[in-house]
């Protein structure tokens, strides 16, 4: 009975365990260069097995990404974004979070070698970019739903907050901390200096 329950439950993790040596063969050698058989042999299982839960590498991967952006979108719902006192104020919050949220990850070699590899491999960059477009606008209905945007605003500021976040991701992989170009974080600094500003002139301090 226990060797079932045990039989069982490897069955379960197999999955898991699989994506798991694939990332770490991804990064080490490169998607192209990585074959099912180095996967089964760093599992130490047939490579027969693989395909019971994978058709092919691209597949494999999108699980992984998949796995991880759900990951990331809960880290990133952890804890409230300050509604603030307008809706500008309310946009400056969600940007100061997504700024934490990339620097965090800028450094993750999984991360890093998904920015690289699709910049080389296009199936891979549609399949990034759509999770993490499907990932965005999910959490972005959840953290705004008591926000009174009116439809455009809600596209708007997505959008708008979707080219930042990816434009920086890319940036900070790339350059990591020695960027030629501004900073999202420079500029949501220059914003809310500019918010305060306001603020200070229209309450006559």
């Amino acid at each position: 009975m226990a060797s079932r329950k045990n039989f069982v439950r490897n069955k379960e993790k197999r999955p898991q365990e699989i994506i798991d040596s694939a990332i770490k063969l991804f990064i080490k050698k490169g998607f192209e260069s990585t074959t099912f058989a180095d996967i089964a042999k760093d599992c130490n299982i047939a490579r027969s097995t693989i395909y019971l839960y994978f058709s092919d590498k691209h597949d494999l991967l999108e699980k992984a990404i998949i796995a991880r952006i759900s990951e990331n979108r809960a880290g990133f719902l952890e804890g409230s974004i300050d509604r603030g006192n307008s809706k500008q104020e309310f946009i400056q919050n969600v940007l100061e979070k997504v700024i934490a949220a990339v620097d965090h990850k800028k450094d993750d070699p999984f991360y890093v070698f998904l920015i690289f590899t699709a910049s080389k491999n296009k199936r891979i960059a549609e399949i990034l970019k759509k999770h993490v477009l499907d990932s965005i606008f999910d959490t972005w209905e959840i953290i705004c739903k008591d926000v009174n945007f009116t439809d455009d605003e809600k596209k708007m500021y997505i959008y708008l907050i979707f080219s930042l976040h990816f434009t920086s991701q890319v940036m900070n992989v790339i350059y990591k901390d020695n960027s030629p170009f501004i900073q999202l974080s420079d500029l949501v600094k220059i914003s809310r200096e500019q918010m305060n500003k306001d603020s200070h002139i229209k309450n006559g301090t």
